[in-house]
């Protein structure tokens, strides 16, 4: 009775597909049946009936399910080719939920994180820096930069191919610095 569970079939179906779902306690349904016809009247009515229909036969669970295993799969993929490549110069977080992981990298100092990711685009990786998400100072921060990688919409020759990538933009920083101090 004192718990709201909020979700949504965007990542499971469709990022256009824009349904959200609320479980509510009894006691707060009405109140939040006004609340959303107040807010957003746009919900379109044959995708909700399309929804339903797949909730109510089975396929929707099915698909989770096959979902699922292969998000797992991938990332399985990605940590080990992480690990392969990088071994105790990365560390990885947040494996555990989403389809993404934060990762690490020790051999990148702060200083060189905008090189770093242009480096990775460089080679064809989009990447996002999580250093505007923590203090400067903080742990995290000093053991290198950190950078989200997501993996639900790529093969395993892809993820493979973009750590790869990954492993060569570091290399590249490590020859610029190296350059960078012989010249100067």
């Amino acid at each position: 009775h004192r718990v709201i569970y909020v979700g949504t079939v965007s990542k499971t179906l469709s990022p256009t597909m824009r349904i959200g779902y609320l479980v509510v306690p009894p006691q707060f349904q009405d109140l939040f049946a006004t609340a959303k016809q107040v807010v957003d009247r746009h919900t379109s009515m044959s995708d909700q009936i399309a929804l339903a229909s797949l909730i109510e036969s089975g396929i929707y669970e099915r698909h989770v399910r096959k979902i699922r295993r292969q998000n797992s799969a991938r990332r399985e993929i990605l940590l080990r080719s992480l690990r392969n490549e990088f071994g105790a110069h990365a560390s990885i977080s947040g494996a555990n939920a989403g389809l993404h992981v934060v990762v690490w990298f020790h051999q990148v100092q702060i200083e060189h994180e905008a090189d770093f990711i242009e480096a990775a685009k460089e080679l064809g990786v989009g990447v996002y820096s999580v250093g505007p998400l923590y203090e400067p100072g903080t742990a995290e921060r000093q053991s290198g930069v950190g950078i989200v990688i997501g993996y639900a919409a790529l093969s395993q020759r892809q993820i493979e191919s973009r750590v790869s990538a990954l492993k060569k933009a570091v290399e590249r920083l490590r020859k610029r610095k190296a350059n960078a101090l012989k010249s100067g």
